[in-house]
């Protein structure tokens, strides 16, 4: 099994954790440890394929390695260069349509190309990738861990409240584990305020393991 797709199972695992909710303190804290300490080994698993990969499949190794470039690129405002890795990955992915990854590599491009267009005082370009973004075909990561939403929450702060409302329909489409986080977001985003992108760990039923605040919009 790819170590990407175990990492979504990980995390796939944690999630339903968090939302049935833990039976005690000690053994919520126990589980926790446990999860952790799985996440740290698939990742330090995965640094060791990547090595490998550079030498046996460089191609694969940069499809693999761009989505974290260009995402570090965009923090540190590197715009020019964010841009350029971003759409390298989205020409590198055709050709690995059928990698765990690809999904991953379709949203993460569209969402750090729309952060570029946006910081560059781009508003359509930013909405337009950001509806693209949610239009990927999915991944393991993504249906477990759910979408990125760093661009969707700068454009609810610019005002651009309908873009963000149809992603998170989009969203929707491929992200069932976060479908009560979805409608809390919408019902904030439709009644002008900002949600606070995070997971709630909480049922649909509406009991919370850790409250989520959502500050007015100004």
């Amino acid at each position: 099994m790819p170590l990407g797709l175990q990492m979504a199972l990980l995390l796939l695992a944690g999630v339903l954790g968090a939302e049935r909710g833990p039976t005690s303190a000690a053994t919520g804290s126990n589980e926790m440890v446990r999860i952790r300490r799985e996440v740290r080994a698939a990742r330090k698993g995965w640094r060791a394929m990547l090595k490998d990969l550079r030498n046996t499949d460089p191609d694969r190794a940069r499809f693999y390695e761009l989505g974290d470039l260009g995402e570090k690129q965009v923090d540190a405002g590197k715009l020019d260069e964010a841009e350029a890795s971003a759409k390298e990955l989205l020409t590198v992915a055709q050709q690995f349509q059928c990698d765990w990854n690809y999904g991953n590599a379709i949203h993460r491009a569209h969402i750090v190309l729309g952060r570029v267009a946006l910081a560059r005082g781009d508003r359509a370009t930013a909405k337009a990738r950001l509806l693209e973004a949610g239009r990927t075909p999915s991944s393991p990561q993504l249906v477990s861990a759910g979408p990125d939403m760093r661009l969707a929450r700068a454009l609810v702060l610019e005002g651009e409240r309908d873009a963000v409302l149809q992603y998170f329909q989009l969203c929707a489409k491929f992200w069932e584990l976060g479908r009560c986080d979805l409608k809390d977001w919408r019902d904030a985003v439709a009644a002008g305020r900002v949600p606070e992108f995070r997971r709630t760990m909480r049922t649909c039923s509406g009991r919370r393991w850790r409250a989520a605040a959502e500050p007015a919009m100004r």
